[in-house]
């Protein structure tokens, strides 16, 4: 799968967002485009936001959010990262990925088209690189990937082929598959190539 960077950012310390990188990478699919860490300039519940990766697939946008090492809930409340220097509390990570999946459509909306009227289908899933979360009512099991499923990268194609086949009965206005055309506007409104030339 074709990957925007090609190139993980040296400042990108999560070893789980790494691992979900190569594993993206590494999918044999020439027609889906994964962006990394895609910046929300404005966010319902907080001052910025940000998506780990938005997926571009004709079937669907998929919104994934990676959470590695520890992850801990203790009185509704969410804490992640490792004994002693955990971050917290902070809201679920099916919230987080809900939150930042109707920000995008929000903000993408604006520049291409409300994505319900054009027909694109989206969704999230949820992936703990390092652990396995106990089924809840917060979550379906097709929203989330657990380490033994995710299986170091391994498991990440399927995850996402179950995951777009539920949210597929959810969208029930989506008309896939999306267009090439379109999903290249979706694309470009993201992460356009540019060379700018100041004017002398």
């Amino acid at each position: 799968m074709r990957i925007i960077p090609s190139e993980i950012s040296s400042s990108t310390r999560s070893q789980a967002e790494r691992s979900v990188f190569a594993a993206l990478k590494a999918i044999p699919d020439d027609q889906s485009v994964a962006l990394h860490s895609v910046h929300l300039p404005q966010h319902h519940k907080k001052r910025v936001g940000e998506i780990d990766f938005v997926v571009i697939m004709p079937d669907i946008l998929l919104f994934i959010e990676v959470k590695g090492g520890r992850v801990r809930h203790r009185d509704g409340k969410w804490y992640y990262g490792p004994p002693g220097r955990e971050v917290g509390p902070k809201e679920s990570p099916f919230a987080q990925a809900s939150g930042g999946m109707h920000e995008f459509d929000r903000e993408i909306g604006a520049l291409v088209g409300d994505l319900r009227d054009l027909g694109v289908p989206s969704g999230y899933l949820v992936i703990t690189t390092d652990v396995d979360l106990e089924r809840t009512t917060e979550f379906e099991p097709q929203q989330y990937l657990g380490s033994a499923e995710y299986n170091g990268g391994r498991g990440l194609a399927k995850g996402i082929e179950r995951a777009t086949r539920f949210w597929l009965t959810r969208n029930r206005w989506a008309r896939t598959p999306v267009s090439a055309a379109l999903r290249k506007r979706m694309l470009e409104a993201v992460r356009p190539d540019f060379d700018l030339v100041p004017n002398v």
